[in-house]
């Protein structure tokens, strides 16, 4: 005849919750330490970045605008601030050090060929709409930097 083990409950070692569920301060605790963690992981993922862009003397935002650039297409300068969720000087002034360095160039566009109407009238160009595009260089520069980017 075979001996059978009789099968023991497992004990848990440490300390028994009182409590079948936890407390809403429980989840509120493991919650908070969940999100500094995420914090964390997103400082060290934009250090490495940061560290990586500097090899091609780029900074994060210019970075940002140049795939921005390279997926959408041009787009207007205002349009750009507001998906960037900064001031339209800042994008500027990014958008200046890059035309400087021959990667994107602005064009200023007349509100009423802006609206699809005659441009033909001899009409000023608008300054506050300004078109933003990648120069071929620019879009070399990209797809080097960002080598995974689909050719749309």
């Amino acid at each position: 005849m075979r001996y059978q083990r009789q099968i023991q409950a497992v004990r848990k070692r440490g300390r028994r919750s009182a409590h079948r569920y936890p407390t809403a301060k429980d989840k509120t605790a493991r919650a908070f330490a969940a999100y500094v963690d995420l914090c964390e992981a997103a400082e060290y993922l934009t250090e490495q970045m940061r560290s990586q862009l500097a090899t091609f003397d780029l900074s994060t935002f210019q970075f940002r605008l140049l795939a921005t650039l390279l997926h959408n297409g041009a787009q207007y300068e205002r349009a750009i601030a507001h998906q960037f969720q900064c001031s339209r000087q800042n994008v500027s002034r990014v958008i200046k050090s890059l035309e400087r360095r021959g990667a994107a160039e602005l064009c200023r566009v007349s509100a009423h060929s802006a609206s699809g109407a005659d441009a033909t009238q001899g009409r000023r160009p608008d300054p506050r709409l300004v078109v933003v595009r990648l120069t071929e260089m620019g879009e070399s520069l990209i797809r080097y930097v960002f080598p995974c980017t689909p050719r749309w």
